[in-house]
């Protein structure tokens, strides 16, 4: 007598697998130029909302000091502004010649940078594929990416960064007449920008779902500072905010952290991707952002040190005017505020974004903060005595 054996096979929809796939082949880092927090709600951006949506965001993102220095130490190196240097370098800490995250990546992985202004040109060593030249309309960027999709079937790392936006808030609020004199204003071209943005971004999702490739994408989404009143303006605090949304395989969905800094990114996605970081200065790196991901959760307290040095930034420009306009009548401040720049007669020097080339020689982040403290503490007593601080 012959036994039969009866195996039942249940057909499982592909889009399931899809869904279940936790392998990341390939990473986005998306930008739009001046992107505020606030378009989300005032805008209809179905596909970036798609994506805070269905992944992890964060309720309070702040980047390093959002100042864009061609002169100083700084610009003879870096040609965009900071937070773009030290998001992809992954620490606040930078160097002459910058090592950067793709730098890290395999030599068979295929990379691209996008992006619609020649100031993000000092980011393109390592690069496969590059595109940042002035005036590139956000359509092309896309249109460039998604070609060269087409022709190596896959790029594992990209960064594209839409610039149509910046523009508007930078040169738009510049030419307004009305009593707004916002990027929100009914005249303004922000809205027709941001907007256009999104609808770009639409065409590189639908490609990339269409081609299957969607589930195993790792997104993630942020802006590069935008003040209300137009541009990155430094010391207006709205302008320190970006999102910063993480999108695709090992990423909780429909959640949201209270706060990430713009130099926690890189750090994270290493971590998501199984990448050691080198090269780079740890003391002024950021932390892993561990909560993001599916299964682990979030044991200690961020230190926020990049919006405790961006407050001292404010406070110090601030104190050190007030300081100035009263060393043009009193030499005893103008022989205080000179020893406070001598390094042999200050116990500390304050880390000024005029001195970002030197910002790691603080070591840490931490002692950074502290020494720039000192410094403001100094100018507060200096005021104080002469009852010029208010």
């Amino acid at each position: 007598m012959r036994s039969i054996i009866i195996v039942f096979i249940t057909l499982i929809p592909l889009f399931s697998l899809a869904q279940q796939n936790d392998t990341i082949e390939r990473v986005i880092l998306l930008y739009i130029d001046g992107f505020h927090p606030q378009a989300f709600e005032k805008y209809n951006l179905k596909n970036l909302k798609e994506i805070r949506q269905e992944g992890t965001s964060v309720s309070e993102g702040i980047m390093t000091f959002p100042v864009h220095p061609t002169i100083y130490g700084y610009g003879k190196f870096h040609t965009t502004s900071l937070p773009n240097i030290t998001t992809l370098a992954g620490t606040a800490f930078l160097d002459e010649k910058q090592h950067f995250f793709h730098h890290n990546l395999p030599k068979n992985y295929i990379k691209l940078h996008a992006a619609g202004s020649n100031a993000y040109r000092s980011m393109n060593d390592g690069f496969n594929y590059v595109l940042t030249r002035s005036g590139v309309k956000d359509s092309v960027l896309i249109d460039f990416t998604i070609d060269a999709f087409e022709k190596e079937n896959d790029i594992q790392f990209s960064r594209i960064h839409l610039q149509e936006t910046g523009a508007a808030g930078r040169l738009g609020v510049g030419k307004q007449t009305g009593n707004d004199q916002t990027i929100w204003a009914d005249e303004s071209p922000y809205q027709s920008a941001v907007t256009n943005a999104d609808k770009q971004i639409g065409r590189l999702f639908s490609y990339l779902k269409a081609k299957g490739k969607w589930e195993s994408t790792l997104i993630v989404f942020m802006g590069d500072g935008q003040s209300a009143h137009g541009w990155h303006l430094y010391m207006f605090e709205d302008a320190w905010q970006t999102p910063i949304i993480f999108y695709g395989p090992k990423i909780k969905k429909n959640y949201q952290i209270p706060y990430a800094e713009n130099i926690d990114v890189i750090p994270t996605i290493a971590k998501l991707w199984n990448i050691k970081l080198s090269n780079i200065n740890i003391g002024g790196s950021g932390i892993v952002l561990n909560d993001i991901i599916i299964g682990q959760e979030n044991h200690t307290e961020h230190p926020k040190w990049t919006k405790k040095i961006n407050n001292q930034q404010k406070e110090y420009t601030l104190l050190k005017a007030k300081a100035d306009l009263k060393s043009a009548e009193n030499p005893k401040i103008n022989f205080q505020l000179m020893e406070l720049m001598h390094q042999e007669l200050s116990e500390h020097q304050f880390y000024g974004y005029d001195r970002i080339m030197e910002w790691k020689d603080a070591q840490t982040l931490e002692k950074m903060y502290l020494s720039n403290q000192w410094v403001i503490e100094k100018l507060k007593n200096i005021l104080n005595e002469e009852k010029g601080y208010r």
